[in-house]
């Protein structure tokens, strides 16, 4: 009875080909190897430049790994141009998080990730660490 509650076990990840995958602020400040309230202080009020996140699950900011691992704490923001590294070239990429998507389709989360395996709606396009997310268009 139990087994219907818990998103399907895949055993192949054929299908998880071209799916995004992003590091939140909690994995970009390990990475960074700079406390994560001060880096999330930084985001918000600065001084130092942080980079806007690239896509939005529901609330949740993600940025890609090559940007994290290229930014240091180095730029203080609107102090001068920001390395183009640091630079996303398009807006930040919203997407419906897990609750919106059970909220739109009238499911509880397991039965979200059952429709998904059945096939009958998409399944997530974008992650950022483990929070899944569909774009918006």
């Amino acid at each position: 009875m139990t087994a219907a509650i818990l998103p399907p076990v895949r055993t192949d990840r054929a299908r998880d080909v071209g799916v995004h995958c992003f590091l939140g602020l909690r994995r970009f400040a390990e990475v960074a190897g700079v406390p994560y309230d001060r880096l999330q202080k930084w985001r918000i009020r600065g001084p130092i430049y942080v980079p806007p996140p690239v896509v939005m699950v529901g609330r949740w900011p993600g940025w890609p790994l090559p940007m994290i691992e290229t930014w240091a704490p180095i730029v203080v923001a609107g102090d001068g141009p920001v390395p183009p590294q640091w630079q996303w070239p398009e807006p930040t990429i919203m997407c419906r998080d897990s609750v919106s998507m059970c909220r739109e389709h009238r499911v509880a989360n397991a039965g979200l990730w059952l429709r998904i395996s059945r096939g009958e709606l998409p399944a997530a396009e974008v992650w950022v660490d483990d929070k899944p997310g569909w774009i918006i268009r």
